[in-house]
């Protein structure tokens, strides 16, 4: 039985056909939507001169076995072919970027990639189990979040024209090699800079039972061990830097930190449980940045130190449900909105400083805090930063 429709809207003007399990297009214009996820029957879709796939165009279509693409393609639009039966691609060679999940757990075996593609988006290829194997080619630049996420690849050699990998775009490779690539390097499975003092990415390869940070690195990329759960980690007395939710939602309790770290940015320990104590002590500036820290669960007891100056951004320890006391001693400290907000349980603020700056709602919602101990020859507080029963000491 043959069905045929037409696609009309601004730019776009396509006929299409079913029979015999093909779905053929003609005209201009991108086909987009999800409108053909009921064609069950639909084996083989055929897009021909000036007919694109855009957004969704295909999507849950899972009879779909093979499309054939015309020979002026430019553009595969968004989940144009996610969650389809599709089972092999070849991208055609006019295609130099895959936009965002555009296969997205899809169940695609082979995979051709041309020269000329120079992005692959987040989510492109992520669930797609039955991908065993791809070939990266020399000219691809960018790899986006998650790109390749969940999928049954086991080994990838980055090309050397690769400039950008982001993060958790490959998980649990057996092996990952980067042949002539001059931006990146693999430390013991672990996806560094080039010259090895950044460390990127540590989920990339298969999870181990411990992980030794490289000794020549000093941060600590975004994400690097973000969501890993219950982890053992060391680090060396160089590593002085966390980016962005480094370790978020990780259990602390089995990770050795460098005693170096002067640096957590935002979200290094979000959500992080496993630890009663946090002691860092630095002979140089300590800068804790927005949400380093918040909702750490498990967490009793900070103690900042540095011979320089302490700096807790907003809400660095907010909703910290089980910390309980802080101190903080460095020439200058400075606390920011609601830094130590939401800590039901915080009962002890002992602070020494030559110069002090509270903000406002620094220790808003701390219904146990009674007593807050201040030393400091130059102090400005706010006055909201304590609630008005806590008991001020300036010995």
């Amino acid at each position: 039985m043959m069905k045929n429709g037409r696609i009309e809207r601004r730019d776009t003007d396509i006929t299409w056909q079913i029979e015999d399990g093909t779905l053929t297009f003609t005209g201009h214009g991108r086909v987009a939507g999800g409108g053909f996820s009921d064609e069950t029957d639909v084996t083989r879709v055929v897009l021909g001169e000036g007919v694109e796939a855009g957004y969704m165009a295909f999507w849950k279509m899972s009879s779909l076995r093979e499309v054939v693409f015309a020979a002026d393609t430019k553009e595969i639009g968004e989940l144009a072919f996610a969650w389809s039966g599709l089972r092999e691609i070849t991208i055609p060679p006019g295609v130099t970027e895959l936009a965002a999940e555009t296969f997205r757990y899809s169940r695609l075996e082979r995979v051709t990639l041309h020269g000329g593609l120079k992005k692959i988006g987040d989510k492109v290829f992520e669930g797609c189990t039955s991908l065993r194997e791809i070939e990266l080619p020399e000219g691809l630049e960018r790899i986006g979040y998650g790109a390749f996420r969940k999928t049954g690849l086991t080994a990838v050699n980055l090309p050397s024209t690769l400039r950008y990998l982001d993060n958790a775009a490959f998980t649990d490779l057996a092996s990952l090699t980067i042949g002539a690539n001059t931006t990146y390097s693999v430390i013991d499975g672990m996806l560094c800079n080039a010259s090895g003092s950044e460390l990127y990415d540590a989920q990339l390869v298969q999870r181990r039972e411990e992980y030794v940070v490289p000794d020549s690195v000093i941060k600590i990329g975004s994400y690097a061990f973000s969501s890993m759960g219950n982890i053992r980690v060391r680090m060396h007395e160089g590593v002085r830097w966390l980016e962005n939710y480094a370790f978020a939602e990780c259990n602390l309790g089995d990770i050795v930190f460098s005693p170096a770290l002067t640096r957590l940015s935002q979200g290094s320990f979000f959500r992080c449980w496993g630890r009663e104590k946090l002691e860092l002590r630095s002979p140089t500036v300590m800068v804790l940045m927005k949400e380093a820290c918040r909702e750490f669960r498990d967490l009793r007891e900070v103690v900042l130190v540095s011979d320089e100056a302490v700096c807790i951004d907003e809400e660095a320890f907010a909703a910290c449900p089980d910390l309980m006391r802080v101190e903080l001693r460095a020439p200058t400290v400075r606390i920011e909105l609601r830094a130590f907000g939401e800590c039901p349980k915080l009962e002890r603020v002992d602070i020494e400083a030559d110069k002090l700056e509270i903000g406002k709602y620094a220790f808003v919602k701390c219904p146990s805090l009674r007593q807050a101990r201040i030393v400091s020859e130059t102090q400005t507080v706010a006055a909201s930063a304590f609630a008005k029963k806590v008991q001020i000491e300036n010995p």
